[in-house]
């Protein structure tokens, strides 16, 4: 009789925890991406997404952008140019000089500058420099340095440092990219190990459900007692609570997930519900960390940090010849040919065209001290060494990070294949201890124990299947490779 009204109390309590409101949220819960019509979203795609449409990739073809622009600038210094001049003064009724000069001038690479035009004064008190012929004067002539400007200039300076920098944007990009999509990698790879581990929990939130229900059953039944029922359904809130905590990391790494994702307009998106991750079989990569690790001073030498470093130091270089020539002093020589009127033929002879109508002259000045030129040129050996230094560290931080993400995608690789198997093992003793219940020779508590092993093994898994896709794509970055094609 007491042990029949002790089943009555233990039904009622069973009864009661699954009809009280707590227990009814608990079970009609339903975790993260519990819907149907689900969108896909893989690596590939997602990383084309954020390398087409992500404001930081559209910044770095800007700033390659600028590279071009400022070398078609430097190109400028070269471009042919027209010039006019007038003067002219009347006072009194009287003309007292008009002044006029006209031209074309055209820079060369090596310094040297030609120039052609024509001049027409007249008037009643012209300077006699000033007095030409009625008809005017044309003249063609070049302008030569032959001491500072000779070898380099500003504007040779100016368009080889424009053309330097061109280059070091293409890198710069290229960096700039880089450090995109690792940073985009990481995300991605923890917002499927995040859906994975919610779907591992949900489906051990279902197993507890479907095995406390059956126990319920077995209970009223009077096979089993009460206490194994109690059991069970805490299994089933424990793992009710770790999917609830799990699916909120999930929508975390969803909300991290849509700082990368933007239209093609520019707009951003963001991650719902029915977006998911495309499933894959997590296995090492196909790819000799052997012969990577051979060839990395290959890999240091293009990487795109050290070509803009390479690039800068020959942009200093560059303005290191300029201030050279500011040790040199200025020696212009200038020489025009000189000719009647406008230059037209007249009966198969150019007017006034004689071999002693000419005009030259020298141009000359130089520093005393030099004080310009010295401390010039040593700012600029400063920066060159400074860069220099730069480039050392730098290069000694990229090998290391190299060498840092083989050792780890090694030890990666080994505890994949090892957790793999602490997970087909656990599922084996799993379903060893059902056999052993079934046969009376086992308990609930260690069937849950097998289980929830297993669901840590499980859970581990994905943890490392992200760190190491995650590792991977740091490798890709130190190496300085920009992926082109993005594959699974």
């Amino acid at each position: 009789m007491l042990q029949k009204d002790m089943r009555l109390r233990n039904k009622f309590l069973i009864t009661f925890l699954l009809l009280n409101p707590l227990g009814t949220v608990l079970f009609m819960s339903k975790p993260v991406c519990a819907q149907q019509d689900f969108i896909t979203l893989s690596y590939a795609e997602f990383m084309s997404i954020v390398m087409r449409h992500h404001p930081v990739s559209r910044q770095a073809d800007l700033f390659m952008s600028e590279g071009e622009r400022v070398l078609q600038a430097s190109r400028g210094a070269f471009d042919p140019y027209i010039y006019a001049g007038f003067d002219n003064k009347f006072f009194e009724s009287k003309e007292y000089f008009s002044l006029f000069e006209g031209g074309l001038k055209v820079p060369t690479w090596y310094g040297v500058e030609l120039k052609a035009g024509f001049e027409r004064n007249q008037g009643l008190y012209l300077n006699p420099e000033h007095f030409l012929p009625d008809d005017g004067l044309t003249f063609a002539g070049i302008s030569v340095p032959v001491g500072q400007g000779l070898f380099m200039d500003q504007r040779r300076a100016s368009l080889m440092m424009a053309k330097a920098f061109k280059e070091e944007t293409i890198a710069g990009r290229m960096a700039i990219l880089n450090d995109l999509l690792v940073d985009a990698a990481a995300v991605y790879w923890n917002w499927y190990m995040s859906y994975q581990v919610v779907d591992i929990y949900r489906e051990a939130v279902d197993l507890a459900m479907e095995r406390f229900e059956g126990l319920v059953s077995s209970f009223e039944q009077g096979d089993i007692p009460a206490i194994d029922t109690l059991e069970a359904y805490l299994l089933v809130q424990t793992r009710e609570i770790t999917l609830n905590e799990s699916s909120i990391k999930y929508q975390k790494a969803s909300m991290e997930l849509s700082n990368f994702i933007w239209s093609e307009s520019g707009e951003p998106y963001e991650i719902t519900e029915r977006v998911i991750p495309k499933i894959i079989v997590i296995n090492p990569e196909d790819i000799s960390l052997d012969s990577i690790s051979a060839i990395t001073k290959d890999f240091i030498t293009d990487h795109p940090e050290i070509v803009q470093i390479n690039y800068q130091l020959e942009q200093l270089e560059i303005d290191r010849r300029l201030k050279v020539e500011l040790l040199k002093p200025r020696l212009n020589l200038n020489y025009n040919f000189l000719v009647h009127g406008n230059f037209i033929p007249n009966g198969g002879e150019f007017q006034g065209l004689y071999a002693n109508n000419y005009k030259w002259g020298v141009e000359f000045s130089m520093p005393i001290l030099f004080r310009r030129g010295r401390g010039s040129l040593q700012l600029a050996k400063i920066k060159i060494e400074s860069t220099e230094q730069k480039q050392k560290f730098k290069t000694r931080e990229i090998h290391n990070k190299i060498e840092q993400y083989l050792y780890e995608l090694s030890i990666l690789e080994n505890q994949l294949e090892i957790n793999e198997q602490a997970v087909q093992n656990h599922r084996a003793l799993l379903l060893g201890e059902q056999r052993k219940f079934e046969f009376g020779e086992s308990s609930i508590f260690l069937i849950n124990t097998r289980e929830s092993n297993l669901l840590s093994a499980q859970v581990k898994f994905a943890e490392l299947a992200a760190m190491y896709k995650t590792s991977f794509a740091a490798l890709f970055w130190s190496l300085g490779i920009l992926p082109t094609d993005i594959s699974e």
